[in-house]
C-alpha cells in the first residue's frame, strides 16, 4: 500500500517509522528538508521534494502538523496536495486540529473524490515510538476500515468519536482536562508549601503511597522519571478519565468522568475567539462530572470541601473571602453579555518588605555565573498554534525571523509568511525617502 506521510515532528517522525516497512510503501515530506532526508537515510522510505510529489501516487495520506492552519497551507499552498491527490485516496489528519476546519477540508476533498478522517493522537513521544498511541478518529466507519491497517501500525487504543471533526473535539477536551489536572497538582503542592511542607517531601510521600487517585492520565516527561510506569507498584489505583489510556491500564477502578465544560458550559479560546463550550455529553447511569467524583471521594476519606457538589457555592465562597470578588456570583461570570470586572486594591510597599528583599539580595552568592546562552531562533516559544497562527508576525518568527534588507519597509511587506522574500517590494521605499517624508 502506497502511503505519504507529511510532518516529521516529535510525534510524526516515530509514527512514520512504523510505516517504513512491509507491507507499506512510504514516501515522506517535511518542511525542514534536512529532517526528511535524515529520515530517508535511516528508514526504508523515499523523500519527496514537495507535498504534491509525496501524495501523487499514495492511496493513504497522513498529515501530522502543529495545527489546522498548517494542514490548510499544505493543501492550498505552493505545490500543495489538493490538486495532486488521486481520486479514491484517503487523507488521515493526525493533527490536533479544530473541528470546523476539518469539516471544511472534508467537504472540499469530497468534491474531488477524496475521503477525509480526522484522527488526532495522544500518548506523547513514548507511545509514538512504541506504536501504542491512542487514536481518536472522526469520519465514516466504512472509509476507516480501508485505512485501519495503517492506523494500527502506530495506534493501540483506537476510538471512534463520531462524524468528521469529533476526533478533534475529543482531543481538545482531553488537552483541556490535562491542563486542569496539571494546575490542580501545582495548586496542591503550593498549599502544602504554604503549610510548611517541603514539596520534595510531599512528592516522596505521594510516590511511596500504596494507593493513589489520579485525575486524568500521567504524561511521560523525558528525563524526569515521570511516566505511567510509576503506578506499576501501587496496590490500588483509581483513575478518572474520558477513555482508556496507558494510565488506565494500571487502574483497579476507572471513573468515566465527563468534564465540567461538557456538563455546565464554560469559556474557551478557539481559533482566537472567546466563546461558550456547548453542553455535549450528559452524565449517564453512574457517571458523574469529575469535580463531583473528587468531592464524594474526599468526603469518604473524611475531608469535606463544604460546597455540596455545587459550583455556585464554590464561587460564593471565593467571593465572600476575596474582597475583589465581593458581590459577584457565578451567573455573573457566565453571562457573556455583561462582562464583570474585579478590582484589586494595590497597597503600598512596607518598609519591612523592602528590608526582607534587601536581605535576600545581600545573601546571594558572589561567585554566580552569568547565563549568556542565546535562545535558538524559531524556538518553541514561537511555534505556530491555533492562537499564534492568527498573527502574521509569528509566522516569520517560526521561520527563522528573517532580516529585511530595507529597514524602512515593514518585514511583512518584504517576506511571505514562510520567510521567503517577496520580489521587488524592498525597493519600493529607499533611503532617499528619509529626506522626503510622506512622498512630498
Amino acid at each position: 500500500m502506497k502511503i505519504a506521510f507529511i510532518g516529521l515532528g516529535d510525534i510524526g517522525e516515530p509514527m512514520a517509522s512504523h510505516l517504513a516497512r512491509d507491507p507499506f510503501d512510504l514516501v515522506v515530506w517535511n518542511r525542514t528538508a534536512s529532517k526528511a532526508q535524515e529520515f530517508g537515510r535511516n528508514h526504508n522510505a523515499r523523500v519527496a521534494a514537495t507535498p504534491a510529489e509525496a501524495v501523487r501516487e499514495a492511496w493513504v495520506v497522513i498529515t501530522c502538523l502543529p495545527s489546522s492552519v498548517e494542514v490548510e497551507a499544505v493543501l492550498h499552498g505552493e505545490n500543495g496536495i489538493l490538486d495532486a491527490m488521486r481520486k479514491g485516496a484517503v487523507l488521515v489528519d493526525c493533527t490536533s486540529g479544530d473541528p470546523p476546519t476539518s469539516r471544511s477540508i472534508a467537504a472540499e476533498l469530497g468534491g474531488r473524490g477524496v475521503e477525509f478522517i480526522d484522527a488526532p493522537v495522544s500518548g506523547g513521544t513514548t507511545a509514538a515510538k512504541a506504536g501504542t498511541l491512542t487514536v481518536m478518529w472522526g469520519g465514516d466507519p466504512v472509509v476507516f476500515e480501508r485505512v485501519r491497517p495503517v492506523i494500527e501500525a502506530f495506534g493501540k487504543k483506537i476510538v471512534h468519536a463520531g462524524p468528521v471533526g469529533s476526533g478533534d473535539a475529543l482531543k481538545a477536551v482531553n488537552n483541556a482536562l490535562l491542563a486542569v489536572h496539571i494546575l490542580s497538582a501545582a495548586e496542591g503542592l503550593a498549599i502544602l508549601a504554604k503549610a510548611g511542607v517541603d514539596p520534595r517531601v510531599a512528592l516522596d510521600v505521594i510516590n511511596a503511597s500504596k494507593a493513589v487517585l489520579i485525575g486524568g492520565s500521567i504524561s511521560e516527561q523525558p528525563g524526569t522519571g515521570i511516566s505511567p510506569q510509576l503506578l506499576q507498584n501501587k496496590e490500588f489505583v483509581v483513575v478518572q478519565e474520558l477513555f482508556e489510556t496507558e494510565t488506565t491500564q494500571f487502574a483497579d477502578v476507572v471513573f468515566p468522568a465527563s468534564s465540567f465544560a461538557e456538563v455546565d458550559g464554560t469559556y474557551t479560546n478557539n481559533t482566537g475567539f472567546v466563546q461558550r463550550v456547548r453542553k455535549a455529553i450528559d452524565p449517564i447511569h453512574q457517571t458523574k462530572p469529575d469535580w463531583m467524583i473528587t468531592t464524594m471521594l474526599a468526603k469518604e476519606m473524611g475531608v469535606d470541601f463544604g460546597y455540596n457538589l455545587s459550583t455556585t457555592a464554590v464561587f460564593k465562597a471565593i467571593a465572600d473571602g476575596v474582597p475583589a470578588y465581593a458581590g459577584i456570583r457565578y451567573p455573573d461570570l457566565k453571562d457573556e453579555s455583561r462582562p464583570v470586572q474585579v478590582k484589586h486594591e494595590i497597597g503600598g510597599v512596607s518598609n519591612n518588605a523592602l528590608e526582607v528583599l534587601n536581605k535576600r539580595v545581600g545573601s546571594l552568592p558572589d561567585n554566580g555565573e552569568k547565563t549568556n546562552a542565546t535562545p535558538k531562533v524559531g524556538h518553541k516559544l514561537h511555534r505556530l498554534t491555533t492562537m499564534t497562527s492568527k498573527t502574521a508576525q509569528f509566522h516569520l518568527l517560526a521561520h527563522g525571523n528573517p532580516k529585511p534588507e530595507n529597514l524602512l519597509v515593514a518585514p511583512l511587506q518584504q517576506f511571505d509568511l514562510d520567510g521567503s522574500p517577496k520580489q521587488n517590494l524592498a525597493d519600493a521605499v529607499g533611503a532617499g525617502d528619509r529626506s522626503n517624508p510622506g512622498g512630498r
